[in-house]
């Protein structure tokens, strides 16, 4: 296989942690936590941070 295209994602580890670039972000967990405990907060939660159409 040929890699044909790279695609850069800014944070692409977030929330969790890239050592030496970014820490964790223990707050933004804690909410995943607290929403994904039911299947509408989970639902609530994918709206919110997947199915953002935000530009690259």
């Amino acid at each position: 296989f040929y890699i044909e295209n790279i695609a850069v994602a800014e944070k692409g580890a977030w929330p969790l942690p890239l050592p030496e670039h970014y820490a964790l972000d223990a707050a933004h967990l804690a909410e995943y936590v607290s929403l994904a405990a039911t299947e509408d907060g989970f639902a609530k939660y994918v709206d919110k941070y997947v199915h953002d159409r935000r530009a690259a």
